[in-house]
């Protein structure tokens, strides 16, 4: 094996491989030679000083490092604090009743905006979360927790149906979704029939956001 310092002359991103103007005794341009998977295509700038390994005599090489100069950031700030495996989050919980009616409402303060840089794209995480009781009763009926961003809703509707006076249930819906743009979330609640009295007692709304990759 034969290790030469080289020059970085163009990079192919497509296909991970690079000119290089090899340095000493082999002194002269190597078309196409692949780079190590492991250096990022944002150091492969033109001009950069790199290392070239040579398995056998006359074989093809490999670029195997760049140095000299303080490279690029790798990672954008936002990819750091947003990464898939740590994401920033909210969360929120209301115990004051509220009284259903046939259009969604927001449970009190269940809501949070999510503030998305221009030219981003967040994935969002969100569950909303209800614990409704049935205080005077008709006939059946159903209490339905959504989760919106913005005016539109992307979760589905769960719901707990309510059969007698004094009947309590739980309901949990989860939602994921992309935004490019800062966006309100809430938790919305409301009854399906215009029978009974449904009230909520408690409610939570969770989120979950992280900058998107390519």
């Amino acid at each position: 094996m034969r290790f030469y310092r080289g020059v970085v002359r163009s990079y192919d991103s497509t296909n991970h491989k690079a000119d290089v103007l090899l340095v000493g005794s082999m002194s002269g341009v190597v078309l196409g030679v692949p780079v190590a998977h492991h250096i990022g295509g944002e150091l492969m700038v033109a001009g950069a000083a790199c290392g070239v390994l040579f398995f056998d005599e006359g074989a093809d090489g490999v670029v195997m490092c760049t140095f000299e100069g303080a490279p690029e950031a790798w990672v954008t700030p936002a990819l750091i604090d947003f990464s898939p495996a740590t994401p920033a989050w909210f969360m929120e919980t209301a115990q004051t009743d509220q009284t259903l009616t046939l259009t969604p409402a927001t449970y009190y303060n269940l809501s949070q905006a999510i503030t998305v840089p221009t030219g981003r794209t967040y994935n969002v995480l969100a569950l909303g979360i209800g614990e409704f009781e049935c205080t005077v009763f008709a006939g059946w009926n159903l209490d339905y927790v959504r989760v919106y961003a913005g005016e539109n809703a992307v979760g589905l509707a769960n719901c707990e149906r309510h059969n007698a006076v004094n009947q309590r249930g739980t309901v949990t819906v989860a939602a994921a979704t992309a935004i490019t743009s800062t966006t309100t979330f809430s938790a919305r609640v409301h009854k399906a029939l215009d029978q009974n009295t449904e009230v909520i007692h408690r409610g939570s709304l969770v989120l979950l956001y992280w900058e998107a990759t390519v």
